[in-house]
């Protein structure tokens, strides 16, 4: 069952991606439920088994599953949400990624990861810093991905002393150079 499908060209080759549901997704985040902090920018949503799929003219079709990416192992989208909007976040000179919530925090914390292609890995996948190539890297949400793809930098406190009660800070720099993610993350105790 497709859900979105868009048309784009790169290094002169025309592809089709797609979002295609397993089977029909149930409803979720939606009524009471959607004003909780696990529904932030789910809301309404839909829950379920979610491939992305990339075709392209004398090539064998890729399919990515999307579930595992996410915090609870199920896809899950705002129904109004469109997804396959393409920039350009590693700054390799190409848009071939494409920008997923896949999380919800306490209130106002999405995480976000970017998915797609590069020059240096042309399959499907999740995108890494190279000082931790094993875990996908998480932003906190959309803005600070395109603060990424427009500056090729980013310096964000993402979790502040007292946010939510928190006892210390969290801080993430991100860098993105020729295809490359570089990040790091300070976590400083907060004053008593």
């Amino acid at each position: 069952m497709v859900r979105e499908q868009v048309a784009l060209s790169l290094d002169g080759t025309d592809e089709s991606w797609r979002l295609e549901w397993a089977r029909p997704p149930f409803p979720a985040c939606r009524g009471t439920d959607a004003e909780t902090c696990i529904c932030a920018g789910f809301a309404p949503g839909e829950r379920g088994d979610l491939d992305l799929v990339r075709q392209r003219v004398g090539a064998t079709d890729e399919r990515m599953s999307l579930s595992s990416l996410f915090d609870d192992h199920e896809t899950m989208l705002a129904t109004t949400a469109h997804v396959l909007t393409f920039g350009d976040y590693d700054h390799d000179g190409r848009a071939s990624e494409i920008v997923l919530q896949v999380g919800a925090g306490p209130c106002g914390h999405t995480s976000t990861i970017v998915v797609g292609v590069s020059k240096a890995n042309p399959r499907l996948h999740a995108f890494t810093a190279a000082e931790d190539a094993s875990t996908q890297l998480a932003l906190d949400g959309r803005r600070d991905w395109e603060t990424l793809r427009t500056k090729g930098a980013l310096e964000r406190v993402q979790i502040a002393c007292g946010d939510h009660g928190a006892t210390e800070s969290t801080a993430v720099g991100v860098r993105a150079s020729g295809g490359v993610l570089h990040a790091t993350k300070k976590t400083s105790p907060c004053p008593p």
